[in-house]
């Protein structure tokens, strides 16, 4: 259950990545190594002025994003702490903020850059970032892509109407938590695609681009959304039974559950290889308990540290009288502790007290029983 939480959260981030990466109209990648806390403050706080969005992602993410949403093109620049900027209103925003921000902080190094989708190396991002303004660079790009007007029109109108389509999804009030939603919408696929998508017992794996073909037969189906579908989608060639499943030479099946000629190629099985040894390596693998061979050793009761009794205190000198006790007697005193402890006595006693002077120097005034006689003095 833990380590179904833990890819239903990665494979959130993932799908963040592609989606930003797929409606952007500009997206630039800069390692920041060096940068303080401050710095990078500075640089979100004058990107979000553009409407920038200054995004950072661990690169094992990215790279699997990238493959989702086919921006494979990437790959060889994410590698080291990068920062990605995403910008949406102004195409060359993200490379003009990033630009001004290089010049006078060394440490920001831009590494390439996508528009409209095509890459750019780091020279042309400095080159776009030298328009000014929105005109500027919509005539370059027309002149760059040598694209019709007509398909940037179409692009951007895509990239609104999926906003507007995503706006609307997130604004609907959820009840319970995400990792519960994707569940119960991965149960809704098991009931509307049985053939594909198979709860008990041989799984196969499925068409590459089955998700397109998903969002055209679900617009029917109660309880399914894009969204949605994704993420369960996401679960189910997440789990172990389903990367078991694919083998090298395998067909793939379509939305039906018919073979295609799609096969399971060498790289994806060795990827599905990679996958489940992740996942094992993050089980605790439990011993079983063998009890052979062992010793059935007798537990003893416990009786903590007990105190063992004193002997009795042997006094080693005689009861002394007033008469003996007089200044300069040697004499043994009988402490709390029952020990005796050597004096003198300072004075003569008196009726039923001495005065005492200890080895320590001190003088005590204490009562005849506690006083003896060693027996030496006798």
């Amino acid at each position: 259950m833990a380590n179904e939480k833990v890819l239903v959260t990665k494979q959130a981030v993932i799908d963040e990545i592609a989606d930003k990466l797929t409606n952007a109209q500009s997206v630039v990648v800069a390692e920041y190594r060096g940068l303080t806390v401050e710095e990078v403050t500075e640089l979100r706080r004058a990107l979000r002025a553009e409407n920038v969005v200054l995004k950072v992602y661990k690169n094992k993410l990215a790279l699997r994003a990238t493959e989702a949403c086919g921006k494979q093109e990437l790959d060889e620049f994410l590698t080291g702490p990068n920062a990605i900027a995403f910008g949406h209103d102004d195409a060359v925003a993200p490379a003009r903020v990033l630009a001004k921000f290089a010049k006078d902080h060394e440490a920001l190094v831009i590494k390439t850059g996508i528009v409209e989708g095509k890459l750019l190396s780091k020279e042309e991002v400095m080159e776009l970032s030298k328009l000014p303004n929105k005109e500027g660079m919509l005539s370059m790009l027309l002149a760059c892509l040598k694209a019709p007007v007509s398909k940037v029109a179409r692009a951007v109108k895509a990239v609104a109407d999926k906003e507007a389509e995503g706006s609307a999804e997130e604004a609907a009030p959820a009840e319970g938590t995400r990792f519960d939603h994707v569940k119960e919408t991965l149960e809704l696929l098991y009931k509307t695609f049985p053939k594909v998508f198979i709860k008990d017992g041989e799984v196969k794996p499925l068409k590459i681009g089955i998700f397109d073909d998903l969002k055209e037969r679900i617009a029917s189906v109660e309880g399914l959304s894009i969204t949605k579908v994704r993420a369960a989608l996401r679960m189910y060639t997440a789990r172990l039974k389903y990367l078991y499943s694919v083998k090298e030479g395998v067909a793939r099946i379509d939305l039906d559950g018919n073979a295609t000629e799609d096969l399971v190629n060498a790289q994806h099985e060795s990827y599905a290889k990679e996958r489940i040894a992740e996942i094992n390596a993050k089980r605790k693998p439990q011993k079983p308990k063998n009890n052979t061979g062992k010793k059935n050793f007798v537990k003893k009761p416990f009786n903590g540290n007990k105190p063992q009794a004193k002997k009795p205190f042997k006094i080693e000198g005689d009861k002394a009288n007033v008469e003996d006790l007089k200044q300069g007697t040697e004499v043994l005193v009988l402490s709390s502790e029952q020990h005796c402890v050597r004096g003198v006595v300072a004075q003569d006693a008196a009726k039923d007290t001495v005065y005492v002077t200890l080895k320590s120097g001190l003088t005590v005034n204490l009562p005849l029983q506690r006083v003896l006689l060693p027996k030496k003095a006798k």
